[in-house]
């Protein structure tokens, strides 16, 4: 439920040092959080490609999983692990869990902080989310903070957006809301790791802040996580062959992986863009009807009825409890996803001339990521294998 404990105070002594870092344009050292997950590694993939820079990435567990995740993304480049340092540490632990000579070699070293890494889990609480997601947050800006003030990139959420905008959509221009209405602990702990952030900025460090949307696959290939949300409720829907008709109002503001990330690395290399809050947002939404519309396309037999007996048959499904947890309050009333648009025009005009589109291929990518999910077994095959039919369906 609502929680009103959230925002702590940012440590004193993480205050901007007299020492600037180099400009944004050309960074020699990068340090990358979060690169093992699914947008990480299509940033650490963008910072190779536009940059000459050297990627300290922080990794927990042994340093062969982020080749490992890189590879399932299809984004490993041999030819380019040099430019790789793989770091064994933890967010979870001071200091990031790095021995003192690592850390303070990074603290003199690197020229911007992708700070990438975060728990993602609907499931668990505040609590247990508090030292991955808002913690971790105030230990990469102190490290950023220690020998000069570096500039820091922090990949938030739009999830910490709730209630009503001021405007007709939330713009990333507005003031943090109170965090009254996020009933999850994934956003709730990172709403505080943007408070904290918010301290930061009044104390002079360089923090930009992006919030994502929801990710969707690469548009190039048509990978994606299959912990996703909308994916998981259509893996639910597909196996039971039934989807919560157009009352439910469902919709999803979706971003293709690939273009988020290269939108994060552009931003970051403009100076004029530093220590402002950008939205990586479609600026469009894709309903769960038409998504589910799109399954049927694919040759999945998907009855709609109405959402109370949907919520009660996905009840029965091996993710059903999880994703019951996310789409409903306390009371059992289905919360609208998607309700409130996002606004990205100040993402717009910053990436106006880099030919980066925030709003991706609609149903091409979508019937991209159905195929890639048919592949893997993540999506259960449609009875008679139904070839794909054409359809011109956009959002």
């Amino acid at each position: 439920g609502p929680r009103t404990d959230l925002a702590v105070p940012l440590p004193a002594d993480i205050t901007p040092h007299t020492t600037p870092t180099t400009a944004a344009p050309a960074p020699r050292h990068v340090l990358l959080t979060g690169a093992t997950g699914f947008l990480g590694a299509f940033l650490l993939r963008e910072l190779l490609t536009r940059t000459d820079a050297t990627v300290h990435c922080l990794v927990r567990g042994p340093a062969q999983r982020l080749p490992e995740a890189l590879r399932r993304y299809g984004v490993w480049r041999p030819g380019l692990a040099h430019r790789v340092v793989v770091h064994t540490g933890d967010l979870t632990a001071p200091r990031l869990g790095l021995d003192p000579a690592t850390y303070d070699e990074l603290a003199r070293t690197v020229d911007v902080v992708h700070h990438c890494g975060a728990e993602v889990n609907l499931a668990r609480d505040h609590d247990r989310l508090k030292a991955a997601n808002t913690v971790a947050t105030a230990e990469i800006l102190r490290l950023a903070a220690t020998h000069r003030t570096v500039p820091v990139h922090h990949v938030s959420t739009v999830g910490v957006l709730s209630g009503t905008p001021p405007t007709g959509a939330f713009r990333a221009e507005d003031p943090l809301p109170a965090p009254t209405g996020l009933r999850h602990g994934y956003a709730q702990s990172k709403w505080a790791a943007e408070h904290l952030i918010g301290q930061a900025r009044a104390r002079g460090l360089p923090v930009t802040v992006h919030r994502p949307t929801r990710l969707t696959g690469d548009s190039a290939t048509g990978v994606c996580q299959d912990a996703d949300y909308l994916w998981l409720l259509l893996q639910a829907c597909a196996r039971l062959g039934l989807a919560p008709d157009a009352s439910l109002g469902l919709a999803f503001d979706l971003v293709p992986v690939d273009r988020a990330a290269a939108a994060i690395v552009a931003l970051s290399l403009d100076p004029g863009a530093v220590g402002r809050t950008f939205h990586i947002a479609a600026e469009r939404r894709l309903t769960l009807t038409t998504a589910v519309a799109r399954l049927r396309d694919h040759g999945h037999r998907i009855v709609e009825v109405p959402p109370a007996r949907w919520l009660d048959a996905l009840r029965s499904t091996p993710t059903g409890p999880a994703l019951l947890a996310v789409l409903t309050d306390a009371s059992g009333a289905v919360d609208s996803e998607g309700a409130h648009p996002i606004d990205a025009a100040g993402t717009r005009a910053r990436l106006d001339g880099t030919g980066i589109e925030l709003a991706g291929d609609g149903a091409a990518l979508f019937d991209a990521c159905v195929r890639q999910f048919a592949r893997t077994g993540f999506l259960p095959t449609p009875p008679g294998g139904a070839e794909l039919r054409e359809f011109p369906y956009d959002y």
